[in-house]
């Protein structure tokens, strides 16, 4: 309890001093020694106000504490009044008249630029504590900058991490267009590229604004399907901001705003009132430390005392750091000993002007030495300068809620997020680590970033199905798309916040899935998920990624399981038309042969019924195939040609505007010299540097270069170039790996260090932004680093081009082969050119001047745009207004006002005239360039290899009539560093040295020059993809070997992007998930998957009754019952006229079954006699051949696919009969095998080429070989019968190409290869290039899924044939039985029915010697003719005996068959036909 009064008392005594130092100007005592130090504040802001009480109380603070200091220091405060003219008068008045020791402030980045360099002038130090643009160069030497702040460049990683938490992946930054605003956005735009964060657009913003100005900006940005924003701005422009944004109605659900540091002020009283616009907002600062926590105690009661209409905030950071400012300056001066130096005089003849006679103080490095040395705890925490600046170390993340803060989170290198200082967690992006905020529209839903467009299906919602709530009409989705998706989303680095957004009207489809992805070209969605596939066209609109999914489009049809209609499936070998060609064939070929043979043959001979049924029985029988303040003070110029530089031009445009004088520069082109501001005086007769970064763009992309380095001076010309350069680099998919910045202070060692660090990156095309002076020394420094040899490029920007000057040509010896780009020469100065000896003779500057340089031209056309416009305004009797100053100390405050600088100004925006650059005419302040012309130093001079402009891209000649181009083609051929007309190689891509499977890649070494030659399947196909590339690609294919073998595996080689060896790597690369870590895959290009391969066994032990196999049981009894049917029909028809069919019961019946089984090999050699007989025979042969033709096809199917079974079924009896598996050697299956399959590793061989594959197979000392279905089929084309792919396919994504993390050539590449591989005839042609042909074999790629038996045929695959064939058959024999009966039905009435039955039975077993049932009999024939044995009585009588003894002979030969046609009669018995002669054959004896 006492410590806690002590701990009362103690705040309540701090806080009563502060106060009372904030309201005293109590002088110190005479006794010490009086150290002056001015300081410049923006009194009429709350960070001026604020820090204006804090440096009072520190003061006091501070000599309370340190009563034995033999100094004290003395404040000089002024007043900028927030204009940097009067931050400059002020920083002169303080140095000049009262020589101060140094100067706190000025308080803004744009005010401190110039009293920086008015400091390093007078050895000043300039100590700035909220000055924060990193554009504030803190790393030259002579600067006399502190900043005891931290730039805003730290704070871009925590901005970074808090969208990456939230899951948002675009973000809009609108910024303030000063340098404190543009300051930001380099560091801004690197730290989102690393983090795969896109900026969609930036929005600056002049501070000079009006409420409808911002509004309008607002507006246009509400458009864009981005509603995440950034805001970097001061107080007094972000709070006009806000309220504009709450009038647009962008402070609603959905949006989200983070503001950055510069932007907390807004959460002190003095603005408070803006903050009811601001609810939900997300804010970042540096954490208010312990210190000033307790000092926080105290606020009532100090704010109860001290009553400044409640303008101040003891809470403010700035006001923290002005605190220690104070303690660090005294600290340094006491120590220094710095109380009686004083400013040495200027050696200067003639001064005109103060800064001119500004002197120099004595101690001032000492004490800048002092200060950058001192360290101790502060109110802000640790003071300790690193580089001349604060680092800082936690970042307090707040809320915006109503009118007040809530803390949500805390951010530091070391830990990322994490909710509170204590917080032990590691290294967190993730949003579970902060508090919950209140977002805009007052609700804790994280605005979504991404609208993810779905399909509505009707069918196949299984892979999508939308869902809508009947009550709210809120949606569900599900199926396989949605959860894939989902599942990505969990194992993804980073939260993802999106919306899923169904494609619908009505609830129904809005369209097809073409325009659904057509709707992210759109910006209606910013992606799609659902089952959308990856095809060519969708690609040129689209970036897709990896498939999820099979491959592949198949055809599915119905299958047909009706056995009715399997019964006429023997019909569907032939069309219609060609059933009915060969039946006509049929009977014609039976015809001809007929008209052949009837007269000679008795087998075509008979009554006219005979003939005819021969004709068809014969035929179808054969089916058996900055010096300004001079001029305006003291010569009271109406006009300002200059100054030359960009950071010159600054301070003196500020000047301008004040005096209303216009300042017209032709050379100042850095884009961060604002033309927009009414305000501004400022014309440029030259355009600035943003224009150029398209041309460069197309001729990095010409010379097919992905990635370039920018060097460039680091000034403002050098760093305004810059975000132009990344805006166009990014929309050219063009890299920025690095970026080098270089102080124009830089001696020749410090240019040579920084560029042999660039020398070890991989990319050695530089591009270089710099003023003369600087880029002659780089170049020369180039040359010692070994940097202007074969392999290196170099473009150089305009403002380089006064390098090939003579004054500067010295140095031309070591650019050799540098590209430059400038505006074309007109042909005006051409004819300019020719009187250049004369006039050269006429004036002789020592040879240091060229007429030919562009600046000169734009200078000599100023010139005349400022008489026509003097003229013309009639400013030559105006005159200055004197100002309305009381107090006037140094010139730049007395400085008045051209009364007609208005009416100059807008006039010279309005002339126009043709002048030696061209034609002159100013838009929006400022010429427009038309075209630039691209040359290349060669030796010391320069050649024109080519011009470009907006309309046509790159072209060779000005009268060029070709379309718009960015090919290299169109240039003349330039001469690059080392001599060479080689393009140098942007990409270095590496390559596998392989010893086995050669077809994929090889590399081959050139004994005589050690070159290499590559070939393969993969290289051919990246050089298809190059070819229908939108761009061309500069590349060099790096084989990974040592002494010509491999240098290690797949991974390894792989791992190499990732060290920046190679840039890609091109090759049978499989896709697999661990590798994607490391780099960006293309999409593949191969079939994918892992199978494996076993030995072939031929089983014989199966195969005894395989003959059984193909028919079905059904099927071979029906067929019996079929063949037996089919005899006993013949019988019927044949037994009483045709000896062949007689004898006793048991030979009729053999003879039936003879008969009929003779049938299935046609072997039957029994004479059929009536026509009836043979139309049955006629359609059950041809049964009988569709059978037996079916059978021997499923018999030798069986036979084969019996034979050939694997050696072992599936993995798993591999696995555990504890066999041994290969693998080939460095690839990824080991560890499929080994992680997934659960192999022994003990049990894992690696081979390298087919021949081990083969001999460790065959060998058996591995039961299986597992590789990718692409090598599989290579080395199943060389072994193709030995062994077979089985199993199941273990999915893989097949080949890619590799690249970067990041790398923006993925997309190119990936959508190029959809257009290859789905040209099937341009893959068929490399396929047969590089692999060949590959063998259709057993066990070879689908065959390889071997049945575990082949389907037998059944009855319903022939019911149609048998149908027909019973059919036949029934009605032959019912119209044979119907002849009888009527012929020989006994007439006699006194019979009985049963009578009249029986003789009929009798009848039809009896032998029919005279049968004239339709004239059916016919000369005896046979199709095989039989010889009869010499004495055979050929008597009727003697039939029965005959058929019982006659033996079975004859010819097998057609020869003798026709001999014994011809000469004999083969049959017996006497024909019916009277006229028929009979021949009876004669044997020898």
């Amino acid at each position: 309890m006492a410590s806690l009064m002590k701990m009362k008392d103690y705040l309540f005594l701090l806080s009563f001093i502060l106060v009372m130092r904030c309201v005293s100007c109590e002088q110190y005592s005479a006794s010490n020694h009086t150290v002056k130090v001015g300081v410049i504040l923006d009194l009429n802001s709350s960070v001026g106000r604020t820090a204006y009480c804090f440096i009072r109380a520190a003061s006091s603070d501070f000599y309370a504490k340190h009563a034995d200091y033999r100094t004290r220091l003395y404040f000089l405060f002024r007043d900028s009044r927030n204009d940097v003219v009067a931050a400059a008068s002020a920083a002169l008045d303080l140095m000049k008249n009262e020589q101060v020791h140094a100067i706190i402030g000025p308080q803004s980045s744009s005010q401190a630029q110039f009293v920086i360099e008015l400091g390093t002038k007078a050895n000043v130090p300039i100590i700035s504590f909220s000055a924060t643009s990193p554009f504030l160069s803190l790393s030259d030497q002579t600067d006399f900058f502190i900043r005891t702040t931290h730039d805003d460049s730290f704070q871009v990683k925590a901005i970074a991490d808090i969208v990456i938490a939230y899951g948002w992946r675009a973000v809009i930054p609108i910024y303030e267009d000063t340098d404190f605003g543009n300051g930001l956005i380099p560091y801004l735009i690197n730290a989102f590229q690393e983090a795969n964060i896109l900026m969609p657009n930036r929005s600056s913003i002049s501070p000079h604004s009006n409420g409808s100005q911002i509004l309008k900006e607002l507006q246009m940005l509400k458009t864009m399907q981005t509603k995440i924003f950034l805001v970097h701005m001061t107080a007094s422009l972000g709070s006009k901001l806000f309220v504009q944004a709450k009038k647009a109605g962008m402070m609603k659900e959905g949006y989200a705003w983070i503001v950055t540091e510069g932007l907390s002020t807004l959460f002190d009283p003095v603005v408070s009132k803006s903050m009811h616009s601001m609810e939900g907002v997300l804010g970042l600062r540096t954490q208010l430390p312990n210190s000033m926590k307790k000092f926080k105690h105290s606020k009532s009661k100090w704010m109860k005392l001290y009553k400044p209409n409640g303008s101040i905030s003891i809470e403010n950071v700035f006001g923290m750091w002005g605190y220690d400012t104070v303690w660090a300056i005294a600290m340094a001066v006491e120590k220094a000993g710095t109380a009686h130096s004083i400013y040495l005089k200027p050696n200067t003849s003639e001064i005109r002007v103060d800064i001119a006679g500004l002197g120099r103080f004595e101690m001032g490095q000492k004490l800048l030495n002092t200060l950058q040395n001192t360290r101790f705890e502060g109110l802000s925490g640790t003071f300790g300068l690193v580089e001349g600046q604060l680092k800082p170390s936690v970042f307090e993340i707040f809320n915006v809620v109503g009118e007040h803060e809530r803390i949500i989170g805390y951010w530091s290198q070391k830990k990322g997020l994490h909710r509170d200082l204590e917080s032990k967690e590691v290294k967190s992006t993730s949003m579970d680590v902060l508090k919950p905020p209140i977002w805009p529209g007052d609700t804790t839903n994280v605005p979504k970033n991404l609208r993810i467009g779905v399909p509505v299906k009707e069918g196949f919602t299984e892979f999508v199905k939308v869902e809508w709530q009947s009550n709210n009409n809120m949606t569900t989705l599900s199926g396989f798309s949605i959860e894939v998706f989902k599942e990505v989303l969990a194992v993804l680095e980073f939260a993802l916040s999106y919306e899923f957004v169904p494609f619908h009207k009505n609830h129904k489809s809005a369209g097809s899935y073409d325009e659904l992805i057509y709707k992210i070209k759109e910006k209606e969605f910013d992606a799609v998920v659902g089952d959308t596939t990856i095809v060519a066209n969708r690609s040129k609109d689209v970036d897709f990624t990896m498939p999820y999914s099979e491959s592949g489009v198949r055809m599915v049809v119905l299958v047909k399981d009706n056995e009715k209609k399997n019964f006429w499936i023997f019909l569907k070998p032939l069309s219609w038309k060609l059933w009915l060609t060969t039946g006509l064939g049929l009977i014609f070929t039976g015809f001809v042969v007929w008209v052949l043979e009837h007269r000679i043959n008795t087998e075509f001979r008979g009554s006219k019924q005979d003939q005819l049924g021969t004709i068809f029985w014969f035929s179808f029988s054969t089916l058996n195939l900055k010096i300004s303040l001079d001029l305006m003070k003291n010569e009271q110029v109406h006009a300002i040609i200059g100054p030359q530089s960009s950071s010159q031009a600054k301070f003196v445009i500020e000047l301008g505007t004040k005096a209303n004088v216009p300042i017209i520069s032709f050379s100042a082109t850095s884009p961060f010299l604002s033309l927009s501001d009414q305000t501004d005086f400022f014309i440029r007769t030259t355009h600035d540097d943003s224009f150029q970064v398209k041309a460069i763009a197309d001729i990095v992309i010409a010379y097919g270069w992905r990635a370039v380095i920018p060097i460039y001076e680091d000034t403002d010309f050098g760093n305004g170039l810059i975000p132009y350069l990344i805006n166009a680099f990014q929309e050219a998919n063009i890299l920025m790996p690095n970026r080098s910045s270089i102080s124009p202070h830089s001696n020749g060692s410090q240019i040579l260090k920084e560029l042999q660090m660039l020398k070890t990156m991989q990319t050695k095309i530089f591009l270089v932004h710099m003023t003369a002076s600087l880029g002659s020394k780089l170049f020369v420094q180039a040359k010692k680093a070994g940097m202007m040899k074969e392999g290196y490029a170099w473009i150089v920007t305009e403002g380089l081009s006064t390098l090939f000057d003579p004054v500067v040509s010295k140095s031309m010896h070591s650019m050799e082969g540098v590209l430059g780009l400038r505006t074309q020469l007109p042909n005006s100065m051409k004819k300019f050119k020719h009187s250049k000896s004369k006039w050269m003779k006429l004036y002789k500057p020592n040879g240091s001047i060229s007429i030919e340089n562009v600046f000169g031209m734009w200078g000599y056309d100023t010139v005349w745009a400022i008489a026509m416009a003097v003229e013309k305004a009639g400013t030559a009797h105006s005159i200055y207004l004197k100002p309305n100053t009381s107090e006037i100390r140094v010139d730049i405050a007395g400085l008045g006002r051209f009364e007609m600088g208005q009416k100059l100004l807008n006039t010279l925006q309005n002339t126009r005239f043709e002048g030696l650059s061209g034609t002159f005419g100013l838009v929006e302040g400022q010429l427009k360039p038309s075209v630039f012309e691209i040359f290349n130093v060669v030796g010391e001079h320069e050649r024109i290899i080519g011009y470009w402009s907006q309309k046509k891209g790159l072209h060779r000649d000005l009268e060029s009539k070709e379309v718009k181009s960015t090919s290299m083609d169109v240039l003349k051929p330039p001469i690059w560093p080392g001599d060479t007309t080689n393009v140098p190689k942007n990409l270095r891509i590496g390559v596998p040295v392989k010893e086995g499977f050669t077809e994929f890649v090889k590399v081959e070494w050139q004994s005589n020059n050690n070159m290499t030659t590559l070939s393969g399947f993969s290289i051919e196909v990246f050089k298809e993809v190059l070819a229908v590339l939108e761009f061309a690609l500069s590349y060099e294919f790096v084989p990974f070997h040592k002494n010509h073998k491999s240098a290690g595996s797949y991974d390894e080689l792989i791992y190499k992007i990732k060290e920046k060896e190679f840039d890609a790597v091109v090759g049978d690369t499989t896709i697999v998930a661990n590798r994607s870590k490391d780099v960006d895959f293309t999409m593949p290009y191969s079939e994918s998957g892992v199978r494996m391969v076993v030995l072939v066994k031929d089983n014989e032990k199966k195969n005894f009754w395989i003959f059984l196999k193909p028919l079905s049981w059904k099927l071979w009894l029906t067929t019996g019952l079929g063949l037996i049917f089919t005899g006993f029909v013949v019988w019927v028809l044949e037994h009483r006229i045709n000896t062949e069919f007689r004898g006793s019961k048991q030979d009729q019946l053999g003879t039936i079954f003879w008969f009929s089984f003779s049938t299935l090999v046609f072997a039957h050699r029994e004479r059929v006699l009536n026509n009836w007989s043979r139309f049955v025979l006629i359609i059950w042969v041809f049964v009988v051949l569709i059978l037996t033709q079916s059978y021997t096809a499923n018999l030798t199917s069986m036979l084969t696919v019996q034979r050939l079974q694997p050696s072992f079924a599936n993995v798993e009896e591999i696995r555990k009969l504890g066999y041994s598996v290969g693998y080939q050697n460095d690839s990824f299956v080991k560890d499929l095998l080994a992680k997934q399959l659960k192999f022994n590793e003990s049990n894992l061989w690696s081979y390298r080429t087919p021949e081990e594959f083969d001999k460790a197979l065959s060998s058996g000392t591995v039961a299986a070989i597992f590789d990718e279905i692409p090598y599989i089929n290579v080395f199943l084309a060389q072994y193709c019968s030995r062994y077979m792919m089985i199993g199941p396919t273990y999915e893989t994504d097949g080949f890619g190409f590799a690249f970067p993390l990041g790398s923006p050539l993925v997309s190119n590449i990936s959508r190029a290869i959809l257009n290859v591989t789905q040209d099937k005839d341009k893959m068929e042609a490399i396929e047969k290039k590089t692999l060949g042909t590959i063998a259709n074999c057993e066990g070879h790629g689908d065959t390889a899924k071997i049945p575990s038996s082949t389907t037998d045929l059944s009855v319903h695959s022939f019911g149609g044939p048998f149908i027909i064939t019973g059919a036949a058959s029934i009605f032959s024999v019912f119209i044979y039985i119907f002849y009888v009966v009527s012929s020989h039905w006994p007439e006699d009435s006194n019979r009985s029915f049963w009578s009249k039955v029986n003789y009929l039975k009798k009848l039809f077993d009896t032998k029919d010697d005279n049968p004239t049932f339709q004239n059916l009999q016919r000369s005896e024939s046979r199709v095989h003719p039989v010889a009869i044995p010499e004495g055979n009585d050929a008597s009727p009588d003697h039939d029965t005996d005959d058929m019982q003894n006659h033996p079975r002979m004859g010819s097998d030969s057609g020869e003798e068959d026709v001999e014994a046609g011809n000469e004999h009669d083969d049959e017996v018995h006497s024909s019916v036909d009277s006229d028929t002669p009979m021949f009876v054959p004669q044997f020898p004896s």
